[in-house]
C-alpha cells in the first residue's frame, strides 16, 4: 500500500473489515443509493432489513436474505441491528438515525453527513469520487 493511501486511511480513521455473515443489518432508506449498499451487506452475508415507505425497482430484484418494512422509520427498527445505514436523501431523518445507533453503539454510516457516522467505506475514504 501506498504510503499516501497509509496517511489517509490513518488520518480519517482505523481501517477494519467487519465479518457480517449472518448478521442483522438495517437499511433506512431504498432508494438507488440503497440499492448499492444492500448489494455489499447480501454480498457479505449479512442479512439485510430495509425499513421505507417506498423501494427502488431493483431492491425487489435482489437475492438473498433481504426483508422489507414499508413505512417510515422508527427508533426500535434499530433494535438487534449490528449496523446501520441511513440513506434516505434526509438530512434530518439520516441525523437521527445516526444518533438513535450511536446511543445503542451500534455502526451506523450516514449518508446524509459521513462525519455523523460511525464508519465510512474505506474505499470512499482513499477515493472520495467512488461514492455511490
Amino acid at each position: 500500500m501506498s504510503s499516501t493511501a497509509t496517511e489517509a486511511m490513518t488520518a480519517d480513521g482505523y481501517p477494519v473489515m467487519l465479518d457480517l455473515r449472518g448478521r442483522r443489518c438495517v437499511v433506512i432508506g431504498a432508494g438507488a443509493t440503497a440499492v448499492s449498499e444492500i448489494r455489499r451487506l447480501v454480498a457479505a452475508g449479512a442479512t439485510v432489513e430495509v425499513v421505507a415507505p417506498s423501494v427502488h425497482p431493483d431492491i425487489l430484484e435482489l437475492d438473498g436474505p433481504v426483508f422489507l418494512r414499508r413505512r417510515r422509520y422508527r427508533p426500535w427498527d434499530l433494535g438487534g441491528a449490528h449496523l446501520v445505514i441511513a440513506c434516505t436523501g434526509d438530512p434530518t431523518v439520516d441525523a437521527r438515525v445516526a444518533a438513535e445507533a450511536h446511543e445503542r453503539r451500534i455502526w451506523v454510516q450516514a449518508q446524509s453527513d459521513p462525519a455523523t457516522g460511525s464508519f465510512r467505506h474505506a474505499f470512499e475514504a482513499l477515493q472520495p469520487s467512488l461514492r455511490s
